[in-house]
């Protein structure tokens, strides 16, 4: 009763707090039970193909999934940006330029840094778009790009052992002798080195997974079997979709609003849908190991002399190709899949030594333009498909 009299209480004196709590605490409790009764419908979205209305649909059902996402995205990407605009265009026009141009670059060094944490810490989605952004220097400055590059090599790894659970569950569903059950520490290791000499090591962590090398078990002791795995990042796949949903939510909203107050064509949507599908084909190593083969059977057929799907060798470009004969080395390679062991999140493929291009001696780099223009030109204008980040 005391509480029933108090709450009246406050109603009578502060009638808008009462309506805004009440409607607030009617809304949460619909939504919540929008969300519970959601994850009771036996639907998914498919992992083999990018379906934007299945996305849509799905996590159109989960909303305080989606309102919470909003929430974190709001609280990482807001003090950055408010700090962005209070240093380089509010206080200007306020103040001046109290700063030198060694304070100014200085400040832009800590904030690209905070930027790229705060990308990092929001996930594969937001990694993606700092990536495309570090090879835009029309977009952003020297500074931002120079740090944002960082997020190509230098993720955060995420915990080994869940790493191994991953690639035993998946070795369990890849090798057909393997029956289906839930795995103990002992048997997850015992089944990962069933198929491997030695445990994975890792050797680098990225936005969607992380790559270790390990050596396949074989009955020839001289044979080379060392293979990259990569794996997964566990969870992935539901932080991914949910991103895309709202990058594909926020393109229906600004088009709906510039075609209410402008005369532009709507593009937003389209554009963001073309982004979201090439990150969701990149949660699926199946797809990535299908398009690994289809150019190793192309490329090696043309650049190597060896059988392929196009048959005859061509003669495309020979003029150049004559450059790499003379030496008779391969100049292109792309590694062998073990599709026995590859799935939706594990890629098992050839191991190869090699450092990035960047770290390569002036001559070299030299030695390889012109198989660079070949391979380039090869594959936009006689395959007909382009692979869009050759190492």
């Amino acid at each position: 009763m005391m509480i029933l009299t108090t709450l009246r209480g406050v109603a009578s004196r502060r009638p808008i707090l009462a309506l805004t709590a009440t409607t607030s605490g009617i809304g949460i409790g619909y939504l919540s039970n929008l969300e519970f009764n959601s994850r009771k419908k036996p639907f998914f979205i498919p992992r083999n193909h990018y379906d934007a209305a299945a996305i849509t649909q799905y996590w159109s059902e989960r909303p305080l999934s989606a309102v919470r996402r909003v929430v974190s995205i709001a609280a990482e990407l807001g003090p950055v940006a408010c700090e962005y605009l209070y240093k380089f265009h509010v206080r200007p026009k306020l103040m001046g330029e109290p700063t030198t141009a060694e304070e100014k670059e200085g400040e832009a060094r800590e904030l690209s840094k905070k930027l790229r944490c705060v990308l990092t810490t929001l996930g594969p989605t937001f990694i993606k778009v700092g990536q495309q952004l570090s090879i835009r220097p029309d977009l952003v400055s020297p500074t931002v790009l120079h740090e944002l590059q960082r997020l190509c090599d230098s993720v955060p790894p995420f915990d080994n052992t869940v790493a191994m659970r991953v690639l035993a569950e998946e070795l369990q569903s890849a090798i057909p002798e393997q029956e289906r059950s839930t795995l103990t520490d002992d048997e997850t290791y015992k089944l990962i080195l069933s198929v491997f000499d030695d445990m994975p090591q890792l050797v680098a962590s990225a936005s969607l997974g992380q790559v270790y090398k390990a050596k396949i078990r074989s009955k020839n002791s001289d044979s080379n079997n060392e293979v990259a795995i990569k794996i997964q990042r566990p969870d992935i796949f539901e932080t991914v979709t949910l991103d895309l949903f709202l990058l594909i939510t926020y393109g229906k909203t600004v088009d709906k609003i510039c075609s209410l107050l402008t005369n532009q064509i709507p593009y937003h949507e389209d554009f963001l849908n073309g982004f979201s599908s090439g990150a969701f084909m990149e949660l699926n190593y199946v797809n990535e190991a299908e398009n690994q083969i289809y150019f190793r059977e192309e490329l090696s057929e043309r650049f190597n002399g060896q059988k392929g799907s196009a048959g005859n060798q061509s003669t495309f470009l020979g003029f150049l190709r004559s450059l790499k004969k003379a030496k008779g080395v391969e100049k292109v390679i792309i590694p062998k899949v073990y599709e026995k062991y590859t799935t939706e999140r594990i890629l098992v493929s050839e191991w190869i030594n090699g450092y990035p291009l960047a770290r390569a001696p002036p001559e070299q780099i030299r030695e390889l333009i012109p198989v660079g223009v070949e391979l380039f030109l090869v594959q936009l204008l006689d395959i007909g498909k382009f692979h869009a980040d050759p190492q």
